[in-house]
This record gives structure tokens, sequence and C-alpha cells, in this order.
């Protein structure tokens, strides 16, 4: 991305993963058209090497929902930054949860309902936290600054 000053656009961001094993997340805010989101990452996508690594959520469970019904093949991140919403996330069987750190530090990861793929937690700068939030059973760390966790291994 050659313009520090504006964000990338979403073409700019997969061309940059789809050489890279990452996944890319995009997290949908409420004001969105999900039907005609999923139909534009299909037509931007095609069927190239970053659409089996795309998923997206959102912290809403209405917004989520509302996903889930546009693509259902499309793997979904419940994104939670509140207890209360858990039941509501879990009833829509995301592959992943995106859980703000936070409530990753207490007893609340235990609540989390039975899930099929990963436990990732948000926005993690700091390396000693990143490395106990892992031993914990985190399976990944969203953060700013990744080039610090390249070594991080559970």
């Amino acid at each position: 991305h050659d313009r520090p000053d504006h964000p990338p656009r979403l073409a700019d961001v997969i061309a940059l993963v789809s050489t890279s094993p990452a996944r890319l997340m995009i997290e949908v805010k409420s004001s969105v058209d999900a039907s005609r989101m999923a139909r534009a990452l299909r037509e931007l996508l095609g069927q190239g090497h970053a659409e089996s690594r795309l998923c997206w959520g959102s912290l809403s469970p209405d917004v989520s929902a509302n996903l889930r019904a546009a693509d259902a093949r499309r793997p979904l991140v419940a994104i939670v930054d509140r207890a209360e919403t858990l039941s509501a996330f879990a009833s829509l069987q995301p592959e992943y949860w995106a859980v703000d750190r936070r409530l990753l530090l207490g007893a609340f990861q235990a609540q989390i309902p039975a899930r099929r793929s990963g436990l990732w937690s948000w926005t993690v700068n700091d390396l000693a936290l990143a490395q106990a939030l892992i031993v914990s059973g985190v399976d990944a760390v969203i953060t700013d600054h990744p080039a610090r966790f390249a070594g991080i291994t559970r």
C-alpha cells in the first residue's frame, strides 16, 4: 500500500495476502447490505487463492446472522466485546471466535460454547500477554504489530 494517508482498498489487501498463508477477516459494520457484500466479494475474489482464507464477522449478532444467511459457505467470526452477546453468537455456530483480550483474562474463556475452529484474541500488542493467552488456549492473536509476534508458537 503506497498511500499511508488512506486505508488500502479491499482489492489491494486481497492481492497482498493472496500469496501468503494469512487469513483475512473482514469486520462488517451494521449499515451493510450483507447480500450485496457477499456478491461483491465473490466477484472480487473469483476462485482465487485468497477465497478459502477469507472470513467475515461483526460485533453485532444480528449483522452476523445476515452474513450467515447471505453466504453460508463463508466462515463466520463471532467478534465478541461483551459477555451478554455469547448466546446470540453461539446460535449462529461461528467457525471462529474473536474475543476482546480483556474478556479472556478471567474465567470468561470457559463460557465460550464449543467451537469448530479457532479462538482469537484482539487487540494484543504485548508479547508477554500474547504468550499467556496462547498458553491458556487462545489459537491466535490479532495485533497491530505482526512482526513482533513472528516467533510465538504453542
